[in-house]
């Protein structure tokens, strides 16, 4: 009876076992089974056109009508080489990029920094733009570091970037050369002030001054004009023609940007799909007619600071500007092996316009005004002139010996400006310390005889011009004031 009982146990058990391994059995050969299938359907999706694929990641994406990409070039051993802001307006299809110098100092303010500081322990609280990358953990993935770095320069700068890309440092030396730059701006709080000009200027009232009153005259008042040498990153022949073989083929330029996304060193924190959604846009653009800019600055011994306020000004402009490029920022008669000019394209009492009848108009009354105020006295000012003058004026002072004295106080600055002056190929000899008993706000040059200077007033913020008797056998003397500190 218990030998029955035994094998009719063993009986149930087996055909237990033998269900539970058809069971196993079936689900393997479901899943080989699903997985072929879907293996072989994906390489048959693989196969379907490209266009196909492309409309479908367009109909996904999501795009901003304007970006702010942070450009940064990295070399082999993790330095940054160039930043650059990119604002892309897929509206009026204009493409701005805004130089920031990677020789900029940065006091990371103390609540953020003490957030940071769990990132990395070797990161200082004032910081070199340059070295951040050198700053972050060796083995951090870029995408991750230069998402911290990206925060610390959207505090820098008061903005929000949209997104950062990262280039290694020969792919972008292939795409952009750096140009030398005077940089001009006017300071943020002088803002609301040169509004107010530039409508008094475009008006065409012929009212006069109440008795009792006088006129001012524009140079006495206006605010002003801040200049700054920097090197900024300009598009080079060669990339421009790349760019202008693939834009007019929106499937091309998803190609590239696909290729691009695979090239080495490269990182963003945008997904491929999503800038892809900008070819619409790219294909509209002219590489023709991108803008350069410099971030305003100040700069002490060949180290900037960037001003805030006033950048916040700047983009904000570029951003808000509704008025398409219709030109090259710079014509063919521009030297670029010199350093040249850059201050926003039509300079109207600090407001950007691209109303060429407007800034001829203004700069007319400008130089009628400078005329009808000048004296032929020989200690006397002579009127600062225009930027479209100062930029296309001879170099009158090119063979003239100059000498640069420091009145700003900061250790430093002679020396620089003359590093900058001698690059330019001006023949300046000695420099050294102010020694005169008044306090110089405003560089003073002076000059031996009428006529030379003018050239050099772009290199100073608001320098005033004077005939005189230059130090020793000077022909020129410069005595740098404290606004150019």
């Amino acid at each position: 009876m218990k030998k029955k009982v035994f094998l009719l146990l063993l009986k149930n058990v087996g055909i237990s076992l033998l269900v539970l391994a058809l069971i196993i059995g079936t689900g393997v050969a479901a899943f080989f089974i699903s997985h072929k299938y879907y293996s072989k359907k994906a390489e048959v999706e693989a196969d379907v056109e490209v266009l196909t694929e492309y409309t479908d990641i367009l109909s996904q994406v999501k795009t901003d009508v304007i970006t702010k990409n942070m450009i940064y070039a990295v070399d082999e051993n993790n330095n940054i080489k160039a930043i650059m802001l990119e604002i892309c307006n897929t509206e009026t299809y204009n493409m701005d990029y805004i130089t920031i110098p990677v020789k900029t100092s940065y006091t990371i303010p103390a609540t953020m920094y003490q957030k940071l500081m769990s990132i990395s322990e070797e990161l200082p609280q004032v910081v070199m733009l340059s070295k951040l990358r050198k700053y972050m953990p060796e083995d951090q993935e870029d995408e991750k570091a230069f998402g911290y770095i990206t925060v610390i320069l959207e505090k820098m700068l008061g903005i929000e970037a949209s997104y950062f890309t990262v280039y290694d440092s020969e792919t972008f030396a292939e795409r952009y050369y750096k140009q030398r730059a005077i940089i001009k701006y006017r300071n943020a709080k002088d803002a609301k002030v040169a509004e107010k000009e530039a409508e008094e200027d475009s008006s065409e009232s012929d009212t006069t001054p109440a008795p009792g009153t006088t006129e001012t005259t524009e140079s006495a008042d206006r605010p002003k004009v801040r200049s700054v040498s920097m090197a900024i990153f300009v598009i080079n022949d060669d990339h421009k023609e790349e760019l202008k073989e693939v834009m007019d083929d929106k499937e091309e330029i998803m190609k590239y940007i696909q290729e691009e996304y695979k090239q080495e060193g490269f990182a963003s924190n945008l997904t491929v799909a999503n800038k892809i959604g900008y070819a619409e846009a790219y294909v509209n653009m002219n590489p023709d007619y991108y803008h350069f800019w410099g971030m305003p600055a100040k700069r002490r011994a060949g180290v900037f600071t960037i001003k805030p306020v006033t950048s916040q000004k700047l983009i904000q402009k570029l951003m808000k500007n509704t008025v398409a490029y219709s030109e090259p920022q710079f014509d063919d008669s521009i030297d670029t092996s010199k350093k040249i000019t850059i201050s926003e394209k039509f300079l109207t009492g600090g407001i950007y316009t691209e109303d060429k009848e407007l800034a001829e108009s203004i700069k007319a009354d400008r130089e009628e005004d400078d005329d009808s105020t000048s004296t032929s006295a020989s200690t006397s000012a002579t009127p600062k002139p225009t930027k479209a003058a100062s930029s296309v004026a001879d170099k009158v002072s090119i063979d003239k010996k100059i000498v640069i004295l420091n009145a700003t106080g900061v250790s430093g600055v002679a020396a620089e400006t003359k590093s900058v002056m001698t690059d330019d190929g001006y023949l300046v000899g000695e420099i050294g310390d102010y020694t005169g008993n008044e306090a110089v706000e405003n560089t003073r040059i002076i000059v031996r005889e009428e006529g030379i200077g003018e050239d050099l007033l772009v290199y100073f913020s608001d320098a005033k011009i004077e005939v005189g008797t230059p130090e020793g056998d000077y022909d020129i003397e410069i005595v740098i004031g404290t606004n150019d500190a």
